[in-house]
């Protein structure tokens, strides 16, 4: 097991938008890390332990054309997954699995919740 402190990846489709939610992470005590690809995330994860986070618009997993994200994602299933997504009800909402959260893209308390709930600090 490793002391590394866990990270949070940023991968967003606007790099100012990507800018706001890296702050915000910062803000609430995260190492914050932005991400403009599948490669460059997995680079960064290395030694950065099990508990870390990748959060991610919706729209680059969802890209039926580049599936680099969920390779990824299926790479790295002790990563925890925070969706930027426009859903409804209680936030963050439970994915498709126990590691994948889903928050609005402007509720960035939710944001900081769900990271916290994938890497208690």
């Amino acid at each position: 097991m490793t002391d590394a402190k866990p990270i949070v990846l940023v991968a967003s489709v606007s790099r100012e938008e990507g800018r706001r939610i890296e702050r915000e992470l910062a803000r609430a005590g995260w190492t914050v890390l932005p991400v403009d690809d599948a490669d460059q995330a997995a680079r960064h994860l290395n030694g950065a332990g099990p508990n870390g986070a990748l959060v991610i618009d919706a729209g680059l997993l969802q890209m039926a054309h580049d599936a680099q994200w969920r390779v990824f994602r299926a790479g790295h299933p002790e990563l925890g997954t925070v969706v930027r997504s426009f859903v409804a009800g209680e936030q963050p909402r439970r994915g498709e699995d126990d590691r994948t959260l889903h928050v609005r893209p402007d509720d960035f308390g939710a944001m900081c919740r769900a990271v916290r709930r994938l890497c208690p600090a």
